[in-house]
């Protein structure tokens, strides 16, 4: 149908046991980001922090933080600025 078009491939490098709002899954997670930008040539920051505590959870979750623009990195040249005119 037409939303099979559209759903997401699965990626290698994700498995379905991370569980992404542990410390290790999380920092898993920045891993994969860097490695996914290095592959294709940027150099990435991209950090892991503590967030604040949720008192519905009575936990810390963890937020990742980059300088990805967009979800792209900052010297990526955009689609907008790679159309002819």
């Amino acid at each position: 149908m037409f939303a099979d078009l559209f759903s997401p491939t699965p990626d290698p490098r994700v498995r379905a046991s991370d569980d992404f709002s542990t410390m290790d899954g999380a920092q898993s997670l920045v891993q994969t980001i860097r490695e996914f930008w290095a592959e294709q040539g940027y150099a990435v920051l991209v950090e892991l922090r503590v967030g604040p505590f949720n008192k519905a959870r009575r936990s810390c979750g963890y937020e990742i933080h980059s300088d990805l623009v967009n979800g792209l990195p900052r010297d990526h040249p955009s689609p907008a600025s790679t159309r002819e005119t």
